[in-house]
């Protein structure tokens, strides 16, 4: 009996050794680095665009990670049935050296109505673009919101 609880015991100094030695205090972490040209919605986008009357445009902004030379990527935009914005094409290009991209959308300020919410979606069109370390997709509300500032 004696034999066995010191069989155990030094099995259990050596997986505690073992254990002891395997712990880090300090990890170092370089991130993920995608390769050649990744497109992305960045994850800080607002969900909401909330417009101004003041104003006849907005823009969401496209990211890239490589920014060496021009690069022009598709993109697919959908939008509610009879939104009042209009997208300014179908695609955004990032100059040369340029981190990010921007897409206007234009509308009428005579058209926008309180509380009044257009769903719209754009998309970048080329999967082998994308990174699965940013958003191939960006989803948002455009609109005014309903609470008029009283004087």
């Amino acid at each position: 009996m004696n034999k066995i609880f010191k069989s155990a015991f030094v099995a259990l100094l050596a997986v505690l050794g073992l254990t002891l030695t395997a712990c880090v205090n300090k990890y170092e972490y370089d991130g993920a680095l995608a390769e050649g040209s990744k497109v992305y919605f960045s994850k800080d986008l607002d969900a909401t665009v909330e417009v101004s009357f003041d104003e006849s445009s907005f823009t969401v902004t496209v990211n890239r990670t490589d920014t060496q030379g021009e690069l022009t990527v598709p993109l697919t935009i959908t939008m509610s049935d009879g939104s009042i914005f209009t997208p300014q094409g179908q695609s955004v290009t990032f100059a040369d050296g340029e981190s990010t991209a921007k897409l206007v959308f234009t509308y009428n300020p005579a058209d926008v109505e309180y509380g009044h919410y257009d769903d719209i979606t754009v998309t970048i069109n080329d999967e082998s673009l994308t990174s699965n370390y940013g958003a191939a997709s960006y989803a948002f509300k455009a609109g005014k919101t309903e609470w008029k500032l009283m004087d």
